[in-house]
């Protein structure tokens, strides 16, 4: 396990990941960072494609909330789960923000 810290969107970071995974593919990829829609779509993005088939996409803050604590997170979390098996973990639909919704890369 390899914990970087940094600026998801910015190349040097991009770089030390595929350094670090030395060609190798992610199990489990957690998206929680930059909370608008077009960084979180972003994220996606960039890191979808380096998760190997059986692999899991989780992203947190998939419920509806302000502005301020969940951003575009959750119309993206509608927009992309449409095209994945997936499974939502939510306590209540009106808990506003918070939530995991995860994605099966088959």
């Amino acid at each position: 396990m390899h914990l970087l810290v940094g600026d998801s969107h910015s190349s040097v970071k991009l770089e030390n990941i595929k350094a670090a995974l030395r060609g190798k593919q992610l199990s489990f990829l957690f998206i929680d960072g930059d909370h608008t829609y077009a960084g979180a779509k972003r994220d996606f993005e960039t890191y979808a494609v380096m998760v190997r088939k059986g692999g899991v996409i989780a992203f947190h803050d998939i419920v509806e909330g302000t502005p301020e604590a969940v951003g575009g997170v959750p119309r993206l979390w509608r927009e992309t789960r449409e095209r994945y098996r997936h499974a939502e973990f939510v306590a209540d639909p009106r808990q506003g923000g918070f939530g995991i919704g995860v994605l099966y890369v088959d």
